[in-house]
């Protein structure tokens, strides 16, 4: 039997609205134009070393992926931002993808680069995303989605995606309306995190 502590309550708020704030588990069920499920964690660094347009030194294999981010940002920057574009262009993903639509989201937030959720609600007809980076919010609009893509997206393709620790830091200075926007929306409606 699945434990699930307070299910009346969850089901009371999916009623009015919540939140989605997404990491990089979400995505694990989507694949990419070559066929893989998106990397995370060490996958990730594993492909990294195997891309011989990025070329690093094997010396690095012990580093944590934001640090070797961070490295490979300041020696290769255009060909890792190409590299994670490649990685994190979803072509395909599980069907479970569209259970996302029961939740009756209001806003949903990631620290994702991929284009998951884009993907979802482009075969939704009763449903359509808002991107708040360039549009801001639509506040009252029962057929919108807010979204927010806190490290930026691979469809952003006139905006850097932040995967080092210095841009990761430094998010906020680099667009506060989004992360005023997300402290609005946690006090507005409760917040899953996924």
């Amino acid at each position: 039997m699945i434990r699930f502590d307070n299910r009346n309550m969850f089901e009371h708020e999916i009623t009015k609205g919540i939140n989605l704030f997404l990491g990089a588990g979400f995505s694990v069920l989507a694949k990419n134009g070559a066929g893989e499920f998106l990397p995370i964690g060490n996958k990730l660094s594993e492909k990294v070393f195997d891309d011989k347009d990025l070329n690093i030194d094997k010396k690095f294999r012990s580093l944590e992926l934001s640090k070797l981010s961070t490295i490979i940002e300041s020696t290769n920057k255009d060909s890792f931002q190409k590299f994670l574009r490649k990685e994190f262009t979803v072509s395909s993903f599980d069907d479970l993808y569209f259970s996302i639509l029961k939740l009756n989201s209001k806003s949903i937030y990631t620290t994702n680069i991929d284009n998951l959720i884009r993907k979802i609600y482009e075969r939704v007809k009763d449903k359509y995303i808002n991107d708040v980076t360039f549009n801001g919010e639509i506040p009252n609009d029962k057929l919108v989605v807010n979204f927010s893509a806190l490290h930026g997206n691979v469809d952003y393709t006139d905006r850097d995606l932040i995967f080092d620790v210095a841009s990761i830091n430094n998010a906020y200075t680099s667009n506060p309306r989004i992360w005023n926007q997300l402290s609005l929306d946690f006090e507005r409606f409760p917040t899953l995190f996924w």
